[in-house]
């Protein structure tokens, strides 16, 4: 609803974001500091996998030089030697012109190469400042023909319903791209305080926005549990002790958590798992996954993850044995678990590292 009917309004001003002109963007790019060097990219992919090698062969034989992957420019005539991983996220952006910002630039130039990258980028320019004349002027700036702010220089790529969603990245905070950088601290005490010590913590706590409060009494007494949480806005997490979906049941019957943090290693595997997401997920709760069993429920763990619409955060942990024990390991990058893409649980061990560590 918001993506197909809001109107969108710049962060800074407040004024409605509108869509821009060739002659506008132009005109913006031309008004930065003297003595600026600039980079105009065309952006082509935009945080999708795949290797994008049919990409790099047409831009070639469009007759650009450059193309800037992950952030490093590469020229195009070396791309056959570079092998993107298919499975992982890539950002790709043709370069289009670079140009030193001078009264004697001349603004043809300018509209050519703006008009040849909004053409290549889809409506879409990105400016990189290789030099900061102004500490004021952003390192990069994001020209759209779809909507921008004039006034601010605020520019938004097309507002789509993913930019919503809190289980896609596409429009999370560009500083962490959603979880990675920037630290969320949670308050666990496993049961060790009394109702009205909890309560007490918890309103010190709560001016500092802590991502949750983790089983703040003894998760068995569930009454007092949600005795907690209705004292409290900081969200209760609870479930690592739990078993069955009997016990998680009352746990959200009674509103004492509004994170469930069931192991998939000892709540009834994966089937079991996903029936306490569901049910979770019935009453508007969020799952983020307890693990300490080890690789194989990290695997199980994560394919819960993966089909759960109410999936927050899991939690992780990787070993030296962990690292070689699979013949493609979990890939952890960046705050973010890359998920698996083979059969099964998308894990197969490799048998000469389980032989080198068995105990008789």
């Amino acid at each position: 609803l918001f993506a197909r009917v809001g109107i969108p309004h710049c962060s800074k001003c407040g004024e409605p974001v509108q869509r821009q002109t060739v002659q506008q963007i132009v005109d913006a790019i031309s008004s930065l500091p003297a003595g600026s060097r600039i980079t105009l990219l065309a952006p082509k992919v935009r945080r999708k996998k795949g290797e994008h090698k049919e990409i790099f062969e047409d831009s070639r034989k469009a007759g650009f030089v450059r193309i800037r992957v992950n952030g490093e420019i590469h020229l195009l005539d070396e791309m056959a030697d570079l092998y993107l991983n298919k499975n992982k996220w890539h950002y790709v952006e043709l370069v289009i012109d670079r140009l030193s910002i001078r009264p004697e630039t001349e603004d043809s130039r300018v509209a050519e190469s703006v008009e040849t990258a909004l053409r290549e980028g889809e409506g879409v320019l990105q400016v990189i400042m290789d030099n900061q004349v102004n500490p004021d002027t952003p390192h990069a700036l994001v020209f759209s023909e779809q909507f921008a702010c004039v006034k601010c220089g605020i520019s938004l790529p097309e507002i789509e319903p993913r930019t919503f969603s809190f289980n896609s990245p596409h429009g999370a905070c560009t500083q962490c791209t959603g979880l990675g950088y920037k630290l969320e601290v949670g308050s666990g005490t496993h049961g060790q305080l009394s109702t009205f010590s909890a309560i007490r913590v918890a309103d010190y706590l709560e001016p500092y926005h802590p991502y949750w409060f983790e089983e703040p009494v003894p998760p068995e007494n569930i009454d007092e549990m949600a005795r907690v949480a209705a004292h409290t806005s900081i969200p209760i997490a609870t479930g690592e002790r739990l078993v069955t979906k009997y016990e998680f049941s009352q746990v959200l019957e009674k509103q004492a958590a509004q994170i469930i943090q069931l192991d998939v290693g000892q709540c009834g595997g994966i089937t079991e798992a996903k029936k306490i997401a569901s049910i979770a997920e019935a009453h508007y709760a969020m799952i983020a996954p307890h693990m300490y069993c080890g690789p194989i429920a990290a695997a199980s763990a994560i394919q819960i993850d993966t089909c759960s619409p109410n999936f927050l955060i899991q939690e992780a942990n990787q070993g030296p044995l962990h690292k070689i024990i699979f013949k493609e390991p979990l890939v952890f990058e960046k705050g973010y678990i890359i998920p698996p893409t083979g059969p099964g649980l998308g894990i197969e061990f490799d048998e000469d590292v389980l032989k080198a560590h068995l105990i008789e």
